[in-house]
């Protein structure tokens, strides 16, 4: 590999690949191993550097508004710019898409995926070796049978059904995949940022790069990937759109629709000790438990397709975090009963614990959420973002009504 930085790199010059990745995060990473190890003469370009740089970092900052009832962190906080991405501060939770994602779901604005998840099966596969997932298992109930743990009861009379997720350890893809990318046949340009996207009729042509020095350099090649994320992703596309002289946005979405997982702290159970115990059908519900391969797991329960069908909710899972006794009364709890005293009052008795339901949900396709460009640009000239995470009045009460029977199950 042919590792340097942009700004060793003369102003003025022209370089040339077969195809140029701009972003090295895992995707970037992923498809730039994948193609080298294919013999295709590959260009990755990284606008940070192999470790965080608040001067490149703060290039991700930008406008943010939410719908009131939900907050989102800044737009520079989530993201890492840096070799990796985003890898470099992820929690590593992993699991497949349901089912229903990839069929005709009426209630959710009649959106549908153009094909079926086994189309996916090949990929998941590799994306199971390349986060380093373990084995490629989960159903719950085969794996606490394997860590001798008893079964939890069958959720399905109540519309939910148990789920797994795997822990990747975190793969920190530019650590991880540092040497791959040393031993292969590609050129990885760190400090390379992406201020414009030219084109030739209806071909991208070339990239303009700049540098922290302030020069500029462009790179041709045949084909040209952008993987910088959901959000930087369409920042370049929407500043080609206002720049070319050819429509980029065709079909009238592009920045439109942004999603994003509506999540928190929905109630409060009260449950028999015996339950979460280490070897009770909660435990691995309440905790990461080490799978027989190594690799961490946790339990969860989810909304089966069928219920989702039925209700017209979105999917969403839901998991449980232990609280201690003796912690400050939840606002969704009696006020002035602190969990302590609750656990006494409901345990009858019996020892008992208190658990924090925590659920994650899907939202609908909304194209009031959105991301536009604003009149305010970085360091380097480029516009800044606005995000407007819009979610409907249906995805808090799909929230609500899968909370409500969470609890109940």
């Amino acid at each position: 590999m042919s590792l340097r930085s942009l700004d060793q790199i003369p102003a003025g010059t022209q370089l040339s690949t077969s195809v140029a990745i701009v972003g090295a995060g895992p995707a970037g990473i992923t498809i730039a191993l994948g193609l080298s190890a294919r013999g295709v003469g590959v260009m990755l370009l990284e606008g940070g550097g192999t470790e965080f740089d608040e001067r490149s970092q703060q290039r991700y900052a930008g406008a943010l508004a939410t719908t009131r009832e939900l907050t989102y962190p800044p737009l520079d906080a989530w993201r890492l710019r840096m070799l990796g991405g985003t890898s470099n501060h992820w929690g590593g939770w992993c699991r497949r898409f349901e089912t229903n994602v990839f069929g005709s779901r009426p209630w959710l604005n009649d959106t549908s995926w153009p094909f079926d998840r086994s189309e996916l099966d090949d990929g998941y596969q590799r994306a199971q070796e390349t986060c380093e997932l373990g084995r490629d298992l989960y159903d719950a109930v085969t794996i606490q049978a394997d860590l001798g743990l008893t079964a939890w009861t069958d959720l399905s009379r109540h519309g939910l059904q148990n789920s797994i997720w795997r822990f990747s350890p975190p793969t920190l893809f530019g650590q991880r995949y540092r040497t791959d990318l040393e031993a292969a046949a590609l050129d990885l340009i760190l400090g390379a940022n992406v201020v414009s996207i030219e084109t030739d009729r209806d071909a991208v042509s070339s990239l303009m790069l700049i540098g922290d020095d302030g020069g500029r350099r462009y790179v041709t090649a045949d084909v040209f990937v952008i993987a910088t994320g959901g959000l930087e992703s369409v920042r370049q596309l929407l500043l080609l759109e206002e720049s070319s002289t050819v429509p980029i946005d065709r079909s009238g979405w592009l920045g439109r629709s942004f999603m994003e997982h509506p999540h928190g702290a929905v109630g409060t159970v009260v449950v028999d000790s015996a339950l979460t115990n280490d070897d009770g059908p909660l435990a691995i519900f309440r905790e990461r438990r080490q799978d027989v391969d190594g690799v961490d797991v946790r339990g969860g329960v989810t909304v089966t397709p069928e219920a989702c069908a039925e209700f017209g909710l979105a999917n969403m899972s839901f998991t449980i975090d232990g609280v201690a006794a003796g912690t400050p009364p939840l606002a969704s709890l009696p006020r002035g009963i602190a969990v302590s005293e609750l656990v006494e009052l409901l345990g009858n008795g019996r020892p008992s614990v208190a658990h924090r339901i925590y659920a994650r949900s899907e939202q609908r396709p909304n194209r009031a959420s959105r991301i536009t460009l604003t009149n305010e640009t970085d360091d380097l000239g480029v516009k800044r973002i606005k995000l407007d995470w819009q979610v409907e009045p249906s995805d808090l009460s799909d929230l609500a009504t899968g909370s409500q029977t969470a609890e109940e199950a």
